[in-house]
């Protein structure tokens, strides 16, 4: 079976214990998340006590590093162009943590009372839209080649959290932290927890298709013969 089929033939105890473990996991960044982007929006003044380390990481820190982070993944982006060539994988981590951390800096910006890089994030949309069709040709890349997984539809969902949050931002919508906060928790909430469109039921839709394909019933009986009474697809399901 193919690698992106490994993880639908694990034992059933195993697949239960680690949905277990992921939905803990999600669970808790769908709780604390929304929690830390709605406290530091709702009060902007400038904070009286740790306002000088907020402004050392904030203003002294990360943002001469998201500058030069971008510097250099505008030279990959046009290193890609020049060869014609995508990357084989690594493309996600880039420019998601790139955007996330950018954004992060943006809501605490408001706290710091003296600032050196405004007008980097001011920018900072027109900045993320190369590095967003980046992001969108490898998922489609990804996805028309091997499928949807429930770690690749997690991915899909935050990418298009983060293209709307960067519209949002460009679009200059008022007390829009608060609404990526809400927007974050119902999209994290909705693709985690309701049956049918959790990340899971795509993922298992998906590679039984896959399953289907490659190993049509007839082969799937001469190879699993005590499971011959049922098909590939129900097989993929209970296992």
């Amino acid at each position: 079976v193919l690698p992106p089929l490994r993880a639908g033939i694990r034992p059933a105890p195993f697949q239960r214990r680690k949905a277990c473990g992921q939905s803990a996991y999600y669970l808790s960044w769908f709780l604390w998340i929304p929690l830390l982007c709605c406290s530091a929006a709702a009060d902007e003044s400038p904070l009286p006590r740790g306002e000088k380390l907020l402004r050392t990481v904030v203003d002294s820190i990360l943002s001469p590093a998201l500058i030069l982070y971008t510097a250099i993944l505008y030279a990959y982006i046009i290193r890609i162009l020049v060869r014609w060539e995508l990357p084989e994988g690594g493309v996600a981590y880039l420019v998601c943590g790139f955007i996330a951390i950018a954004r992060l800096c943006c809501l605490f910006l408001p706290l710091v009372g003296k600032r050196h890089f405004d007008w980097f994030f001011k920018a900072f949309p027109a900045l993320a839209v190369a590095p967003l069709i980046l992001l969108w040709v490898g998922i489609v890349r990804r996805v028309s080649e091997y499928g949807v997984t429930e770690m690749r539809m997690y991915l899909i969902l935050a990418a298009a959290l983060l293209t709307l949050f960067t519209a949002m931002v460009a679009a200059g919508s008022g007390r829009r932290f608060q609404r990526m906060a809400l927007i974050l928790a119902a999209a994290t909430a909705v693709f985690t927890f309701i049956p049918g469109i959790r990340a899971r039921d795509f993922d298992i839709r998906s590679q039984q298709k896959r399953l289907e394909a490659v190993l049509p019933q007839k082969r799937f009986e001469e190879r699993y013969g005590k499971y011959g009474h049922m098909s590939a697809t129900q097989w993929l399901l209970d296992h």
